[in-house]
């Protein structure tokens, strides 16, 4: 039973460890997002006062 528990642990540590390096690895690219979704944000915005002109062209 011991044996077991003890890979159980290692499996646990090796799962994490595998976890800890793909986040760390995806990190520059959700920064890249972050960042392009910033610079999108106020276009967005942009384009719905657009859009909201288009619908009652006449005020």
């Amino acid at each position: 039973m011991k044996k077991l528990d003890q890979c159980g642990f290692f499996a646990k540590g090796k799962i994490k460890a595998q976890i800890k390096e793909a986040r760390s690895k995806a990190k520059p690219t959700m920064d890249k997002l972050t960042a392009l979704d910033k610079r999108i944000e106020p276009k967005r915005a942009e384009i719905k006062g657009l859009k909201e002109k288009l619908a009652n062209p006449i005020q």
